[in-house]
């Protein structure tokens, strides 16, 4: 049997990959439930692993994704951050 990997999400810029990354069931079960927690904010698990790599890398108004959902998105993760 083959398992299938998802295939990446079209955007305005081309296609934005699937990423696989290892981590622990206690830091994604926090995740998820902080994600669950900010649902009023319309957060998902891939926006809050998004915004740690650009913050990470010093970049948050990069968002990772394509096109005008990027742009979208982009204004929305800055609303979050200005202080």
């Amino acid at each position: 049997m083959t398992s299938k990997k998802p295939a990446p999400r079209k955007g305005d810029r081309g296609a934005t990959k699937v990423r696989a990354f290892r981590v622990s069931d206690d830091l994604w079960d926090a995740v998820l439930a902080k994600a669950e927690a900010d649902a009023g904010e319309s957060v998902t698990t891939s926006d809050a692993v998004r915004r740690a790599f650009a913050a990470y890398v010093g970049r948050p108004e990069l968002t990772g994704l394509a096109g005008s959902e990027m742009d979208r998105r982009s204004s929305a993760y800055r609303a979050t951050t200005d202080e």
